[in-house]
């Protein structure tokens, strides 16, 4: 909370001391405010370089363990069935994951080829179970 504070308290001030410079003029204090500016676009590029590397590694972990944790346990399975089923989707990396018992949470109903998600309309993406699986013959396409 404190470090959250001292960044807004941070970013109101160099706008005021952009402010303050333009009113008045002054070349120093325009210099000033663009030095801090070059600062924090150093450090927002250093800190979203990060994040996005870091999202990545986390990604792969998560596939990784869930992949080690064998998706046909129990407990795994009511969890992963119960994602499917919200998001539309069928196994971890494909439906293969399900083994040769595809569940019914990746049944994929063509005739509602619409739905909408975050406000934005999609189109489910059906196709047929892998041969030699039971479960439904339609599956949703996406992992």
């Amino acid at each position: 909370m404190i470090w959250g504070w001292l960044f807004a308290i941070g970013v109101l001030g160099i706008s005021s001391l952009g402010i303050f410079a333009t009113c008045c003029e002054s070349i120093i204090g325009l210099k000033l405010f663009a030095s801090f500016m070059g600062i924090g676009m150093i450090i927002m590029f250093y800190g979203g370089i990060n994040v996005a590397t870091g999202r990545n590694e986390i990604e792969t972990a998560l596939q990784n363990e869930l992949q080690k944790a064998n998706i046909r346990e129990e407990v795994i399975r009511s969890m992963v069935e119960e994602i499917q089923s919200n998001f539309h989707c069928c196994g971890i990396r494909n439906a293969t994951d399900w083994g040769n018992n595809i569940p019914d949470s990746c049944e994929c109903i063509s005739s509602n080829t619409g739905y909408a998600m975050n406000g934005r309309s999609n189109s489910l993406r059906c196709k047929s179970k892998p041969q030699g699986t039971s479960g439904p013959h339609e599956i949703y396409e996406q992992p």
